[in-house]
């Protein structure tokens, strides 16, 4: 299991919102011009950034909608503030403890950002419109891994999740493992181009018959799947897997869920294409078994109690922390803004 605070998980989470098209969101309430990151507080010495401020604003704001919710300004700087100080004391926690960076992980994190990026020079030019560079990023992923390897090592040992607890934690929540109607399926998908003509539909259109056909008169579905279909389940013979109604398009779903185990349907036209859908299993409404449920229950009272472990040893260290604020007034946060 592996926690992040703010710092790498804040700036890639909203770096690669930025990659795949969607701009990140703005704030004009830490001013970081391209070419300065000023230090804008210091924890025990140890300097918090300007950008540092600005990109946990941002995700703050990011995650607040996701909620469904809206922070004002003062709101997100709090948060921010609040997460960066967080930060800087379990780096210095770790450190104590003689923790090592995982460089790999750190080259890892980099060369993935930059493949989304487009390139190292593309990442730093997004680096540098948040008011950051790419030599200041590869210390903050450095120093989130820290931080992972700190709890992984010093905290996560600690804590021990009981049969019982699970139990009780399934007993008491039995909504969360209520499944509705599923069915697993294969399809075999013929793709439509936008602009296609009357007459390109019904090529396509035949390429799925035709394939219907040859179900039909008993070839291995699944393998013909591989050979013909156009779509990313193809190399898994067109394998989807088990999915409620909501989890397909209309069209595809009413498809599905009218066929039988072991059925072929006609063919299907989605905005998509033409599918030729094959049902392999049917699941009524039911609630998972304990059993079934039992590992992801243990991973989350887990990770629910490092937190509350982590939370516990950040309130300690904050009684004994000196937080100075560097930056003149305007700066994100005052020392007596931030929480004790």
């Amino acid at each position: 299991m592996r926690i992040g605070l703010s710092g790498a998980a804040v700036v890639a989470g909203l770096l690669l919102t930025s990659v795949s098209g969607a701009q990140a969101p703005t704030t004009s309430a830490v001013p970081a011009p391209a070419d300065v990151n000023p230090v804008v507080l210091k924890v025990n010495g140890d300097p918090v950034y300007s950008s540092d401020i600005n990109l946990g604003m941002q995700s703050a704001q990011m995650q607040a909608r996701q909620r469904g919710h809206q922070l004002t300004e003062d709101q997100a700087m709090k948060l921010a503030t609040d997460r960066a100080v967080d930060q800087k004391l379990l780096i210095q926690e770790a450190r104590r403890n003689k923790i090592q960076v995982n460089e790999k992980r750190v080259e890892q994190t980099l060369q993935g950002l930059e493949q989304r990026a487009g390139g190292q020079d593309k990442l730093a030019a997004l680096l540098k419109q948040n008011g950051t560079t790419l030599q200041r990023y590869e210390q903050v992923i450095r120093e989130q891994e820290l931080i992972n390897d700190f709890i992984e090592s010093h905290i996560k040992p600690k804590v021990q999740v009981t049969a019982d607890q699970v139990k009780k934690f399934y007993d008491d929540n039995p909504t969360f493992f209520k499944k509705p109607e599923e069915v697993r399926a294969r399809h075999i998908l013929f793709k439509v181009p936008k602009d296609a003509s009357d007459a390109q539909k019904k090529l396509v259109l035949a390429k799925a018959e035709a394939a219907r056909k040859r179900a039909l008169n008993g070839e291995d579905f699944a393998t013909l799947a591989k050979q013909l279909s156009e779509g990313p389940s193809a190399p898994n013979g067109g394998e989807l897997g088990f999915f409620d109604r909501t989890k397909m398009v209309k069209p595809f779903a009413d498809a599905a869920f009218a066929l039988k185990p072991g059925e072929i349907s006609p063919v299907v036209e989605t905005q998509f294409g033409y599918h030729v859908i094959k049902v392999e299993e049917h699941r009524p409404p039911h609630t998972q078994p304990l059993e079934e449920v039992k590992v992801p229950i243990q991973n989350f009272l887990t990770q629910k109690e490092v937190g509350q472990q982590v939370n516990q040893l950040l309130s300690e260290l904050r009684k004994s922390a000196h937080i100075e604020q560097v930056q003149p007034p305007g700066a994100p946060a005052k020392p007596s803004d931030v929480k004790k």
